[in-house]
């Protein structure tokens, strides 16, 4: 059985029990012949450059959550419903489809946890910085090692010093939602990372 996430496009109302409601409306009234909302195409880019859709080439395929594909065809043009596999055990894949959703100013509503994640759309001109805070417990540090080498194009004594310094920022100056796709890849590659407000720089 796959686990469930709706996102719609349109505002729902502020009370829950209405806004339940109101998304099955706006599901229910999806258009097949329409053209598929903007914004929602842009998640899908975003999620399939962290998770790859069941139907690419790509070499991490074992790894995608999807329960079906190709993944374009479960976006419409006012909300999407998207089916992950069950085995997403730590939450990962869900944590950030909710919080790329909430980034774009989506709803995202998860039936199994019975929430919903409201637009949550960072200040004009903010930006993020990302630090590694070490290994996931558990993973093997070689892989992880020879993962970052390839995402970040660094030598191996240059990945040991990043392991090595908690706290290191590997990244900085990006939007909401590249952070979180930087977050999210480090999680795949077997790290724990953190995202930063940055000050905004005097005038």
């Amino acid at each position: 059985m796959s686990y469930i996430l709706r996102i719609v496009v349109p505002a729902l109302p502020e009370d829950d029990a209405l806004a339940w409601s109101a998304a099955d409306d706006v599901c229910a009234q999806e258009d097949d012949d329409a053209p598929k909302a903007p914004v929602l195409v842009r998640l899908h880019d975003v999620l399939t450059s962290v998770y790859p859709c069941l139907c690419s080439d790509d070499a991490n395929i074992d790894d995608s959550p999807w329960s079906d594909g190709p993944l374009i065809n479960n976006f419409g043009n006012a909300s999407a419903t998207l089916g992950l596999e069950t085995d997403d055990d730590d939450g990962s894949a869900v944590g950030f489809i909710v919080a790329a959703g909430r980034t774009l100013g989506l709803t995202v509503l998860d039936e199994q946890a019975g929430e919903i994640h409201r637009p949550l759309v960072p200040a004009p001109g903010s930006t993020f910085s990302v630090r590694v805070q070490g290994v996931v417990a558990g993973c093997e540090g070689a892989a992880v090692r020879a993962g970052m080498g390839r995402v970040f194009r660094a030598t191996p004594e240059q990945v040991g010093t990043i392991l090595a310094t908690p706290g290191i920022q590997v990244k900085r100056g990006v939007d909401y939602l590249t952070a979180l796709r930087y977050q999210a890849m480090l999680r795949r590659l077997g790290c724990r990372s953190s995202i930063e407000a940055e000050q905004p720089l005097a005038a």
